[in-house]
């Protein structure tokens, strides 16, 4: 099955699936790992509850507005110059203004962090496939027969290949290969759950993507990695957690401790790759680096975050310093541009704050003193070499989307998925910003409202 991924505007497929481990790993199947959402849950589901000066609740990440970060802004300068913004507009569209809305600092805080996480939870629909396909009532057919269907994907003491044969109607035809490792396998033993899947396709079926994940029960860890290649470009991520894990072998990931995922894409005239952490105290921290014709882009985000997951994710409040360095080529006498700033959520808008913990905690000179930033996005695809799509199953599941029970899974699954727009970016803001730009270079309107 094809999951579609968006990143900075690349359309990706993307196929997630995790695995885990309980308290013994024998006890851990597919239908009893978490949502990749889950990732982002903060320790407490509390969500009007911050450090500092936050006052009241943020809406949830999905439904933020441009209303959120700029506040009456636009209206303000719409009702100015039709070319040029006044000084007091020009500091608050950058979030610079005492008292100010937080403007390009929230946009551009909340913008880096939810791409970040965007990039981990669309990949979060395999899991929910694997977990509720063996147990369709029509569309789907296990051969040979099993009677406990619950089991498919249940951890053997010799491996197991599963063989998943895909039928999309606008995305054409799939297999995925699962590889259960038996704790026979000298790579899980009796403390390890691990799954392997390797996706073909193609008239002459040609190994496109894998990816493998690990569940330690005894150290209590998950662990993942993936690799993807198309016609859209080379993709690949990690992610790491601690896990908490039930007597029952269910697991979820542990809010109280650290979790991390780095996501890398290399494509024609553009990569791009990005970084989230998330401490036990609600800290998420992340960082991009942005690579194309236009020139290149940097950024590093602190949030302290709220909610049970990504349906309800919140930033409380945030800081970012960023740096762009335009194509001198194509963009004629651009000069690059460093900013910097903070924002937290005051009753209905995000406003700027002049100091903030979270800044002060982003070094001045990130861009050289953080290895990450010191290094293109690059992909190194060619393990997928070794794979075979030829491989002989002691299972084949066959997936039909046009029926109705699939078709229901289809609609769950993609209800799970979170995409954020690039709003940073909308006609809305960059013709605000254009007129912030020309009073730099004209001269500033002389009139003024006030938020």
């Amino acid at each position: 099955m094809k999951v579609v991924k968006q990143l900075s505007g690349i359309t990706l497929p993307l196929l997630l699936a995790a695995c885990g481990g309980g308290s013994g790993a024998s006890l851990v199947n597919l239908s009893s790992l978490p949502s990749a959402s889950g990732l982002v849950a903060s320790s407490s589901s509390s969500t009007g509850m911050g450090f500092g000066a936050v006052i009241g609740t943020p809406p949830v990440v999905g439904d933020l507005e441009l209303t959120d970060f700029y506040g009456t802004l636009f209206s303000r300068m719409d009702a100015g110059d039709a070319n040029l913004a006044c000084n007091l507009e020009a500091q608050e569209m950058f979030g610079g203004r005492d008292g100010g809305v937080g403007g390009d600092t929230a946009c551009w805080m909340s913008q880096t962090v939810a791409q970040a996480v965007s990039n981990l939870t669309q990949n979060g629909g395999s899991i929910c496939y694997m977990k509720n396909m063996p147990a369709a009532e029509s569309g789907v057919t296990i051969t040979p027969d099993l009677s406990e269907r619950s089991s498919l994907f249940s951890r053997q003491r010799e491996d197991r290949i599963v063989r998943v044969n895909v039928s999309q109607p606008e995305e054409g035809d799939v297999s995925v290969f699962i590889k259960v490792y038996g704790s026979s396998n000298a790579d899980v033993g009796t403390s390890k759950y691990k799954v392997d899947l390797w996706f073909c396709d193609g008239e002459t079926p040609t190994v496109t993507g894998l990816e493998s994940f690990t569940v330690d029960t005894a150290a209590k860890t998950f662990a993942a990695t993936g690799l993807n290649s198309d016609d859209n470009g080379d993709f690949s991520f990690e992610m790491n957690s601690a896990i908490v894990v039930g007597d029952d072998g269910s697991v979820s990931f542990d809010a109280t401790q650290d979790r991390s995922a780095v996501v890398s894409f290399v494509g024609t005239g553009f990569s791009h790759k990005s970084t989230i952490s998330i401490t036990g105290d609600d800290i998420i921290t992340a960082k991009e680096r942005g690579v194309g014709d236009w020139g290149s882009h940097d950024n590093f985000t602190q949030a302290e975050i709220a909610g049970g997951g990504i349906s309800t994710l919140r930033f409380l409040q945030g800081a970012i310093r960023g740096y762009s360095t335009p194509n001198t080529d194509i963009c004629i006498g651009c000069d690059p541009h460093e900013f910097s700033g903070a924002t937290e959520w005051q009753t209905n808008v995000y406003r700027y704050v002049a100091s903030s913990s979270l800044l002060t905690g982003i070094p001045s000179d990130f861009r050289t003193s953080d290895s990450f930033f010191s290094s293109s996005p690059s992909v190194d695809t060619s393990s997928l070499a070794s794979l075979s799509c030829t491989v002989t199953p002691s299972f084949t599941v066959t997936m039909d989307f046009e029926d109705p029970a699939v078709a229901a899974i289809q609609t769950e699954c993609q209800s799970e998925r979170f995409e954020w727009t690039d709003q940073c970016n909308s006609t809305t803001v960059n013709t605000a910003r254009n007129k912030v730009f020309n009073a730099f270079n004209s001269g500033f309107d002389e009139t003024c409202g006030a938020d």
